[in-house]
Formats: structure tokens, C-alpha cells, sequence
């Protein structure tokens, strides 16, 4: 299960808020003054492991192959009983892979059918599961209160908090626990003009302190979408030390991004309504299921 990480379950409500005033639930994710999340804190609060180098390793060793850069830059920091899908796969034996994912726009697109054809399979062990699960439970995991509506309550559980629930249910219906990998947050951005920036107030102050890559959009950003491990290691080297600055790296972010969407419109130009029809055609799929 590839899961963004969610609100957190504790007796006095959902929500992962305290001292330091971060919020991370399903809804909304906030950080004191516009900082970052702190991860370990979630690893803490939710009860699950940090995906470490240990694991990156077996997976490379397992599939022959040099891990996703995601696994290799700590995109995904944090698991559930991973490492026994790993077993699972050394043993040749067979798990599937399911991963949620919500609409952030107005439109719908085609990836968006996805888990809604899914859904119309998966809702009945939704039901099971939920037969399980008595109010005073989800109140106590999510932090409901009286003012949230029904569709809160009854919202599918692919999400790491629903997960928790799910894999406390799953053993007494006789299914085996879900196993998760979480993500990282991926960051608002609009590159030119309203990017968060980790350099400096002045050149003369970035070049004696050089920029704080902990915080900075552009390079949080590079790190998903620049495949190119040693070029990442030379723009963070370079712009933490000072001798690049924030445009430089703006500047490199909007040709990875622009060649990326470009990319994009190229493979969308490929789909036409005869092609949809092909994939939504209603055939056998014994290569799924053999």
C-alpha cells in the first residue's frame, strides 16, 4: 500500500497538533510558521517504522535493479510490515497493490477511473471491515466531532489512520494485515514568483551562509522529478554552500518541470477515444489474475 501519511490516532482526537503546532490529517497538513513536517515526529505518533537504507538494498538486490529514485532519496520514509512483502516476493509468491488517489482539481481525468473501478470491486470488503468498527472507535482514531458530516465517517480506509483500523479488523475476518510504504508531502508550487525559498534575504548574506535546503520548495521539488542522483548532489553541495543562488536553482527546476509536462502532452496526444475504448473494453485479463 503506497500511502501518503494521515492524521494521527490518539484518545483526545485525530489530529497530530501540539506544541509545535503541526497538523497533519486527512484534510490538511500545516506546519509552525510554514516550516517543515517533521517526520520522525509522524513515525513517532502513527507506530511504524523508518524505511531505511537496509530495506532500499534489499529491494535493489531482490529486483536486480537500482531502487526507484523515490526509495533511494527517502521519498518514501516510513512502512508497515514491508519487509514482509519483501519476503513474500523472495518466495515467489503472488500479493497485489493497491493505492488510493483523490482529485485535487475541479476536472476528473482518466487516472481518476482507476480507483473508482476498483471501488465498485473492493466496496463489500469495505462493509465487512466496517461491521467491525463501532463509532466510539472512529471518534477515538480521527477526532470526530458532532459538527462533521456522515461522509467523514464513512470514508474508505486508504489512508495510514483507516489502515491502522483496517489491519486491527483484518485478522478477525480472516484476512492477513496490509502491509504500507508513506510518502513524503508533496509541497504547493508555483515556481517563478511564489516558491518558498531556503536562500537568503541578500546575495551578499546567501553567499556567506548559503541556503537552508530543509525548507526550500524548489530543491524539495527536484528531488521528486530530477532523476539524475549526482546532478541533485552537486545543486544541493552548490546552493547550501552559497555559490548558487535561489534563481539558479528556480531556473533548473522550470527545465526539468517544463520537459516533463512536455513529455506529458506528448504521451496525451497519443490518446484518442479509440485507444480509451480499447482499455475500457469489457475482455478477459488472465495475464491479472493467472
Amino acid at each position: 500500500m503506497a500511502e501518503e501519511p494521515t492524521k494521527a490516532g490518539s484518545a483526545g482526537g485525530g489530529d497530530l497538533e501540539g506544541e509545535d503546532e503541526q497538523v497533519v490529517n486527512p484534510w490538511e497538513v500545516t506546519a509552525k510558521d510554514g516550516g517543515k513536517i517533521d517526520y520522525d515526529k509522524l513515525i513517532e505518533k502513527f507506530g511504524c517504522q523508518r524505511l531505511d537504507e537496509s530495506l532500499v538494498r534489499r529491494v535493489e538486490r531482490l529486483t536486480g535493479r537500482p531502487a526507484h529514485v523515490f526509495l533511494r532519496r527517502g521519498v518514501f520514509f516510513a512502512h508497515r510490515d514491508f519487509n514482509e512483502i519483501l519476503d513474500v516476493y523472495e518466495r515467489g509468491e503472488k500479493f497485489f497493490l493497491y493505492t488510493g488517489r483523490g482529485p485535487s482539481s475541479e476536472a476528473l481525468h482518466m487516472g481518476h477511473l482507476v480507483p473508482f473501478m476498483f471501488t465498485n470491486a473492493f466496496y463489500e470488503n469495505m462493509v465487512k471491515v466496517a461491521k467491525c468498527v463501532t463509532f466510539n472507535k472512529v471518534v477515538g482514531i480521527f477526532g470526530f466531532t458532532n459538527e462533521d458530516h456522515i461522509g467523514k465517517i464513512s470514508f474508505p480506509p486508504v489512508q495510514d489512520p483507516y489502515f491502522r483500523m483496517t489491519r486491527d479488523v483484518a485478522p478477525r475476518i480472516g484476512y492477513q494485515k496490509p502491509a504500507l510504504i508513506e510518502s513524503s508531502f508533496f509541497p504547493a508550487l508555483q515556481v517563478n514568483r511564489y516558491a518558498f525559498s531556503g536562500g537568503q534575504d541578500s546575495i551578499e548574506n546567501h553567499r556567506k551562509y548559503g541556503a537552508n535546503l530543509e525548507v526550500d520548495i524548489p530543491v524539495k521539488y527536484l528531488g521528486f522529478f530530477l532523476e539524475d542522483d549526482a546532478e541533485l548532489d552537486h545543486i544541493k553541495k552548490e546552493y547550501g554552500a552559497g555559490r548558487m543562488l535561489t534563481g539558479e536553482v528556480k531556473k533548473h527546476l522550470v527545465e526539468v518541470l517544463s520537459e516533463l509536462v512536455e513529455r506529458h502532452r506528448k504521451a496525451r496526444s497519443l490518446v484518442t477515444d479509440e485507444v480509451v475504448d480499447a482499455f475500457m473494453a469489457v475482455r478477459p485479463l488472465p495475464q491479472m489474475f493467472g
